[in-house]
């Protein structure tokens, strides 16, 4: 598998959609650009910790624009 210097997560309701590619062996990027919306911002921060802990670092960015449509 391709390995890549950063990943892209949209951070959501579910931790293990991001953390389970992420640190997969085959994966396993430097970087992790973590995108969320306000209602995520704290799953974010807990996701930029774990990945800390396995020496990838995180950039966290919010996502301001987002809307829902009905």
């Amino acid at each position: 598998m391709q390995r890549f210097e950063t990943h892209i997560c949209l951070v959501c309701q579910n931790e293990e959609f991001n953390i389970t590619p992420t640190l997969h062996a085959d994966f396993k990027p430097r970087n992790v650009l973590l995108i969320y919306t306000s209602w995520h911002k704290q799953k974010a921060l807990n996701l930029a910790e774990i990945f800390n802990r396995y020496h990838i670092k995180s950039r966290i960015m919010t996502c301001l624009k987002y809307q829902e449509h009905p």
